[in-house]
């Protein structure tokens, strides 16, 4: 077993003002993919370089299976990290670069072979094994780093923000291809990004952080659909979603000069109302909420309006079909889906 526990983790760094990790308790199933997601300075890199042992756990403890790794030396874990710089050794060629961890380990010569070879099979690398580093693209480098992981056959797999280097379009292949790995591997693997969309595409369940504390852990569709908090609400999700502040009563919230429905048995009082871009629908002049459009963005299938709440500064941003005829500098009026509404306490954030 394989399975991955935080208990009560925390990570102290002298002088600084909170801890870059408050009290992380998380379970990671045997052979999951668990994304851990969140705003630079989150914690998230820091809590996957405690699984790995390269940073001291303050206070709790780590499990990798039955086992309480917390003090066990990093070569003792039987984990395999892939950085975001590749790390590969320029002198060597990807066979050898691949098979150097098996090497140091002295597994012998023919096994070392096959699990090379396996791997580059995998990864589509086996055409490139007598190559070098600076003769790879960076997607065929990012590829040999996770082939050097894999050879290793470890418990545990760490993946600290693995694409951050790669253009737009090998992100989105290399994500597929890391999918498809681990599904195929059944390998327990944390991977951390900033990325939501990341985390939303690879992640069999993701966890949010921010300010070293956990918010929410649960499906990316359950997390999509139901964020726990405000925050999460609008970290998850792209465009982010909209949210106003506003005193509501008798089920009505006003925005700017016009009052929305929200949802059945709506408490009243001082809430965020939040609504997602994709689920605005325009309607006749003078009928919903008056919206002025400051730029529009054409992405062939969709088009994304920002622009202000007519009224207030708020800001808004609308996702419509590419049929919508919108440009910018204009005044539109929507309104939102009642059903899809989310509202939060205007004070702690929580959802209510």
């Amino acid at each position: 077993m394989s399975a991955v526990r935080f208990d009560h983790v925390s990570r102290r760094y002298p002088k600084a003002p909170r801890p870059a990790v408050d009290d992380l308790c998380l379970e990671v199933e045997d052979g999951e993919l668990l994304v851990l997601v969140g705003p630079s300075g989150c914690g998230k890199s820091t809590s996957l370089r405690m699984l790995a042992g390269l940073e001291a756990v303050s206070e709790g403890r780590i499990f990798i299976g039955d086992e309480d790794v917390t003090a066990v030396l990093p070569r003792d874990r039987d984990i395999a990290m892939v950085f975001q710089n590749y790390a590969l050794y320029p002198h060597l060629t990807v066979a050898q670069n691949m098979s150097f961890a098996l090497q140091i380990a002295r597994t012998p010569r023919a096994e070392r072979r096959q699990r090379v070879v396996e791997a580059a099979r995998m990864l589509d690398l086996e055409e490139f094994l007598d190559r070098r580093p600076a003769q790879l693209s960076g997607g065929q480098r990012q590829r040999v780093a996770m082939g050097r992981a894999i050879v290793r056959r470890p418990a545990v797999f760490c993946m600290d923000e693995p694409l951050s280097n790669l253009d737009a379009k090998l992100r989105v292949q290399t994500r597929v291809q890391i999918a498809a790995l681990q599904q195929r591997l059944g390998t327990t693997t944390i991977y951390v990004t900033h990325d939501q969309v990341e985390a939303m595409t690879l992640g069999q369940r993701i966890a949010v952080m921010r300010d070293g504390v956990l918010q929410q852990i649960d499906r990316p569709t359950v997390v999509y659909d139901r964020p726990a908090n405000a925050f999460v609400a609008g970290f998850i999700g792209s465009p982010a979603m909209n949210q106003f502040v506003s005193d509501t009563a008798d089920g009505m919230a006003p925005i700017g000069e016009h009052a929305v429905a929200l949802p059945r048995s709506t408490p009243g009082g001082r809430l965020i109302v939040g609504v997602r871009p994709e689920h605005w629908r325009v309607v006749g002049q003078g009928e919903g909420v008056a919206v002025v459009t400051h730029a529009v963005e054409n992405v062939g299938s969709d088009l994304f309006v920002y622009g202000e709440v007519r009224g207030s500064s708020q800001p808004v941003t609308l996702r419509l079909p590419a049929q919508a005829g919108v440009g910018a500098h204009e005044v539109l009026w929507a309104v939102p889906d009642p059903d899809q509404v989310h509202l939060f306490d205007a004070e702690t954030g929580r959802r209510v």
